[in-house]
């Protein structure tokens, strides 16, 4: 900052008189600055109060359907044999049920152990070998090595790591094993993997093979069906003339086949549906297609496929694209054009000014799809005009699915644009169909052979019958094999363990028998837990939740009340004229309390008055106003006992709250009828027929106010667009009279400068003369 040497010559205080010239440019940015504050202040006030109102426009979305209503209270005969939850999709009434089985997790208590701790090696339970076991659960089969040298706490950190949950007791010698989860399909088996993995079991104390049978006579020892199993691949083999390794061999080629016959088919149908999708798409766009439009919908595919997003606030100009428009007003603040912003190619800022607004592309769009048909307008009975734009809308999807085949299968679109060209495109599509059926009936015929042979596992690692893997997985499964057929030959054993196998919960509800691998079973809204088998049916007694209903609806009103009173406390505030936001030099005489009390007076009566805050208080009590024929009567909310109070009955500002006869929580009317309550009793579909049209009405109301324009965005229901443009004007004049005022100062000391010089120059002369004269 330039220091000045003002008065030196002249005696005069050259800074005020150059402060008191310039304090009119001053006073207009203090102006401009106290107008942007507050401007500033009434975004923040409209932002507040307008969460508030998005947030009931929320809230009453979800009421005008029905499933906002369902709320349903049960209760069972016997809470000691069950338990059960109604959600809103349960029916109404009376229901049977039986609890005919519990769910169980499987369990293996293993044999005791002599003189063992965790530390202990199976050589020391007489083990030597080199053994595997197979760890079956219901994510699949994992084998866990042990040798001599394994210790109990090895081994059982083994068996978690492969799915189970299993823990050695030192005190009772016993390692335990269970399953993750209970139910029959979770439960798990522990098979030798080859002979010495079998011996290891036995050592541990966990070699359990059981061959009894249920009422059926179904095997129940899910290890012994698993040797079962594996032993069949040795009788089909010994049938077969062929020796176990060779059969097995066949077996992991055929799923190595089966595999990659699958993977190569998936991926062509993948492609071959895409480019099914392209087809019909460009049958769409063919389908709206004549001469007459041709050029409408080129352009239309120009605009759509150049601009993909924010077309609302786009505009084109000679290809160049502005994103952002403000209005160019005059000092007296009136409109005389527009200027648009954006960036060219090289990403550098350009601009263009025009005296008219410019359509958006998205209003471009919408004027050449009435031009090319896909914009059809009618006239309903009122006289107003009516848009059907399904056309442009199908249009654009096809177009977003032909954009997009043709940027990710750029070598692949040749077959379908040749067949539009020469008219053939119907039959392209029947072909392209039948190759995906192809490639699907490959598929369905692959999942069979790989499903045959689960036991094997997936045929990924089968695909190369030549490599280290496949031999290794064909001995490995020789071994599994061999060792069943020895587990079997050598019959049930227990070795002094106990098991209690997995089994499914069991409940019949209406004499209909239901199933599940735990003991909590959902059927049509019941969540029903079985806690004991029961003798005699118990009774399950639906009803609809009336309170809950009481509950909502005032839940509701709440929710309504507390928006409402807020909006007309905020435009019934006490006037600040007079007031203004404080400049830094105001600030510097008040205290903080002074400065905080003096703007609070300001910003509570920013929307004091406020036209568009008026309109939606309006829009939202006369939506409550309503009322609606149901049933041939007209109905209110009034019907069942909920008004409000108004002005001379009601606290300040909230004349337009409602409150419920006989609600107990709200002093005014706890004393009246309760007729809500009552109504719900006798005919609760009455209620919430009306419920539904009153908040779907409210909804509606809400939504047109909250619609996007030129002046605001979307689910605003002020204008905050042009807030930010006039936010952003004030901007530009701030730093406009700043400079002006910049100016004035350096013009007017240049001016006091000159004079001062000039006055030196003077008073050097005036001495020189003086000592002539003596």
């Amino acid at each position: 900052m330039a220091i000045r040497m003002s008065g030196l010559s002249s005696g005069l205080d050259t800074e005020s008189i150059v402060s008191a010239l310039t304090q009119s440019y001053k006073s207009k940015i203090d102006k401009y600055k106290k107008a942007q504050t507050k401007l500033s202040w009434k975004q923040d006030a409209w932002k507040s109060a307008n969460k508030k109102i998005y947030s009931l426009y929320n809230s009453v979305s979800s009421m005008r359907f029905t499933s906002a209503y369902n709320l349903n209270t049960t209760s069972v005969s016997d809470t000691t044999k069950a338990t059960v939850t109604a959600s809103s999709d349960a029916l109404v009434g009376t229901q049977s049920l039986k609890v005919k089985q519990l769910a169980k997790t499987g369990y293996l208590t293993g044999a005791k152990l002599a003189d063992t701790t965790a530390s202990s090696t199976l050589s020391s339970l007489g083990f030597s070998g080199d053994g595997s076991i197979a760890v079956t659960t219901a994510s699949g089969t994992k084998n866990v090595s042990v040798s001599g040298s394994t210790t109990i706490s090895e081994f059982v950190n083994k068996l978690k790591d492969a799915g189970v949950k299993a823990n050695y007791d030192a005190t009772n010698k016993r390692i335990f094993v269970s399953a993750a989860d209970s139910g029959a399909e979770n439960d798990f088996t522990l098979t030798g993997a080859n002979s010495a993995g079998t011996e290891a079991l036995t050592a541990l104390g966990l070699n359990f093979v059981s061959n009894a049978t249920d009422a059926n006579g179904n095997y129940v020892d899910p290890t012994y069906r698993q040797y079962q199993n594996l032993a069949s691949y040795k009788t089909a083999a010994d049938a077969a003339g062929s020796s176990l390794e060779d059969y097995v061999s066949g077996i992991l080629t055929q799923m190595g086949e089966a595999y990659s016959a699958k993977s190569e088919a998936t991926t062509n149908s993948s492609k071959a549906t895409a480019e099914l999708n392209y087809a019909k798409a460009y049958q769409t766009m063919q389908s709206y297609a004549n001469d007459s439009n041709a050029e409408a919908l080129a352009e239309i595919k120009d605009l759509y496929t150049t601009y993909t997003s924010n077309r609302d606030s786009t505009y084109v100009v000679d290809g160049q694209a502005y994103t952002s428009v403000e209005e160019v007003k005059d000092e007296d603040g009136n409109v005389t054009g527009y200027k648009y912003t954006g960036k060219d190619a090289d990403g550098n800022e350009v601009t263009y000014e025009s005296a008219e607004k410019l359509q958006s592309v998205s209003d471009r769009i919408e004027d050449l799809a009435k031009t090319a048909g896909l914009i059809t307008t009618s006239t309903d009975e009122d006289g107003n005009e009516i848009s059907d734009k399904s056309g442009l809308t199908a249009y654009q999807s096809a177009l977003n699915t032909v954009s997009d085949y043709e940027l990710n299968y750029a070598d692949n679109v040749e077959r379908v644009q040749n067949a539009a060209a020469n008219g053939t495109l119907a039959d392209t599509v029947t072909e392209i169909q039948s190759e995906i059926d192809g490639y699907n009936a490959t598929i369905t015929a692959s999942n069979a052979t790989l499903n045959q042979y689960a036991d094997f596992g997936s045929g990924a690692s089968y695909t190369d019958p030549t490599s280290d893997a496949f031999a290794s997985a064909v001995s490995s499964y020789v071994d599994k094999i061999n060792s069943a057929v020895e587990a079997l030959a050598a019959g049930p054993t227990t070795s002094g363990a106990s098991r209690i196998y997995g089994q499914d919960a069991i409940i019949e509800l209406n004499d209909v028998e239901f199933t599940g691998s735990s003991n909590s079973i959902t059927v049509n809204g019941l969540t029903i837990t079985a806690l004991a088998e029961t003798d005699e049916p118990l009774t399950i007694t639906t009803t609809r939740d009336v309170q809950g209903l009481y509950d909502k609806i005032k839940d509701f009103l709440s929710s309504y009340n507390e928006v409402v009173n807020e909006l007309v406390s905020l435009y019934n505030a006490d006037s600040a004229k007079g007031y203004e936001p404080l400049t830094d030099d105001e600030k510097e005489s008040m205290t903080d309390s002074q400065i905080e009390k003096w703007e609070s007076k300001i910003k509570d009566a920013l929307l004091r008055k406020d036209g568009t805050l008026n309109d939606v208080i309006n829009t939202m009590t006369n939506s409550m106003f309503q009322s609606y024929e149901i049933d041939g009567k007209k109905i209110s909310l009034s019907t069942f006992g909920i008004s409000t109070l108004g002005i001379l009955g009601s606290p300040e500002n909230e004349q337009y709250a409602y409150h419920i006869d006989g609600d107990a929580d709200d002093s005014l009317t706890s004393g009246n009828k309760d007729k809500l309550l009552a109504a719900l009793q006798d005919n609760a579909d009455q209620v919430v027929d009306f419920m539904k049209q009153l908040t779907d009405g409210l909804y509606k109301n809400l939504d047109k106010k909250m619609k996007s324009t030129s002046l605001k965005s979307m689910y605003n229901v002020y204008n905050d667009k042009e807030m930010a443009t006039e936010y952003s004007d004030y901007t530009d004049l701030i730093s406009e009279w700043e400079t002006r005022l910049s100016d004035a100062e350096t013009r007017y000391f240049k001016q006091f400068s000159a004079m001062e010089s000039a006055l030196s120059t003077l008073n050097s002369n005036s001495s020189s003369l003086t000592s002539m004269l003596g």
